[in-house]
């Protein structure tokens, strides 16, 4: 009897060792997830949207001339504002993760060469100097260009991505184990308690008993536990961020169109109608991929909103390049600083909403994950006590009655 009972205390103390572990990774990485990885994919995908924003403000701002449109001014300020905080804030949540320092290391290097570009191109143009086009044409492709600032920050994107894939399947195999060993302790108590019966005629061991209903209480939390974080980690992944990163390259894409048709009047660059077609599809795909992403009337009203505003500014867009390709560039021109900021910024606004929406989800997905991990590492070490407890106590009284 005796050594049944250190033999079954032995065996509830690995399960109580490898549950406190699995809790512990587990909790861990979800701790991480929630306060590092999904802000850095949040405030990444921002700063994605604001270095987009200057641009196209900024161009805008150029070819609306000496008189410069404040309205457009004042974006770009704010986005260049904002841009830098995004960059630190990124930085500090990281981690020692050397590629993505050094990508934002050249992200904050090249934001600074644009800033200084950009007024010496704005002074040109004050100026009347014809090399302003070409020192604008220069900031550009410091955001958009192969090697620029878009490419960074999409890699530093991509690095987080791969620490939420990590994260998430971190535990996996210890909370088996875990599992496994307190179902093999569960066995070997009940096979205890029914060698007992036979050699006490007894029919039932209540401190046994009840030992037993608390390993199982055990293993239910744990899996109930894993699985729910599970799941709210895969709505975050596959719902949420999902959503976030396609509303975000809507919008970049969006911006896109607009720089690109304002150098195009600039004289910058050249903006075909096949590649304006082209440009516009690419946007109203990202509309229709939104649709299939939203979930609930709250999310819905909201993608319709953003289509209404984006079907506004396309009619005006389609309008501006009906202008260029007949020659018309001064009326060309004037509709895209007038009534093409004016729908551009209203569809912006909408894709604003919409991203906020789907930030908040995803934020409340990662923290419901984690919500769920609340007390665990502390039952997994008192409820394997406990347990241990009741079955030396159940052992005893029957050893005792041969003492």
């Amino acid at each position: 009897m005796r050594s049944w009972s250190v033999a079954l205390t032995v065996l509830i103390g690995i399960a109580a060792l490898l549950s406190f572990v699995a809790a512990q990774e587990l909790v861990g990485s979800t701790d991480r997830l929630e306060q590092n990885v999904a802000p850095v994919l949040i405030t990444s995908q921002g700063l994605v949207a604001s270095l987009a924003e200057a641009d196209a403000a900024n161009t805008s701002v150029f070819l609306s001339g000496a008189d410069e449109d404040r309205q457009q001014r004042r974006l770009y300020e704010l986005a260049i504002e904002r841009a830098p905080r995004q960059i630190e804030e990124v930085s500090s949540l990281i981690g020692n993760d050397p590629s993505a320092h050094d990508a934002l290391k050249d992200v904050s290097s090249r934001l600074t060469s644009y800033v200084a570009t950009v007024e010496q191109a704005r002074a040109a143009n004050l100026q009347g100097d014809p090399e302003a086009t070409e020192t604008l044409a220069d900031a550009i492709a410091l955001i958009s260009g192969a090697d620029g600032m878009l490419t960074g920050v999409n890699d530093v994107t991509v690095l987080a991505q791969d620490d939420f894939q990590n994260l998430d399947n971190t535990g996996n195999f210890l909370t088996a184990a875990a599992v496994i060993s307190i179902l093999v302790a569960i066995v070997a108590l009940v096979f205890g308690q029914l060698w007992l019966r036979t050699r006490t005629r007894r029919t039932l061991n209540p401190s046994m008993l009840l030992g037993t209903i608390v390993l199982v209480v055990l293993a239910a939390w744990i899996f109930i536990a894993f699985f729910g974080r599970s799941a709210d980690l895969n709505e975050a992944e596959n719902d949420a961020y999902a959503a976030i990163a396609e509303t975000s390259s809507l919008q970049t894409e969006a911006f896109d169109l607009k720089t690109r048709t304002a150098s195009s009047l600039i004289g910058t660059t050249t903006f075909s109608a096949q590649e304006r077609s082209e440009a516009e599809a690419q946007v109203q795909g990202g509309i229709d991929r939104i649709f299939r992403l939203v979930n609930g009337d709250r999310e819905t009203a909201a993608a319709t909103e953003l289509s209404v505003r984006w079907d506004r500014y396309a009619i005006t867009s389609a309008q501006i390049g009906s202008d260029l390709d007949g020659g018309r560039t001064a009326e060309a021109t004037a509709r895209s600083i007038g009534d093409g900021n004016r729908d551009f910024n209203g569809f912006n606004t909408a894709v604003e909403s919409v991203l906020s929406d789907n930030r908040d989800q995803f934020l409340d997905a990662a923290a419901s994950a984690r919500s769920r991990l609340d007390w665990l590492r502390l039952g997994s070490i008192l409820l394997p006590i406990l347990a241990a407890l009741l079955v030396l106590w159940g052992w005893q009284v029957r050893i005792n009655e041969y003492w």
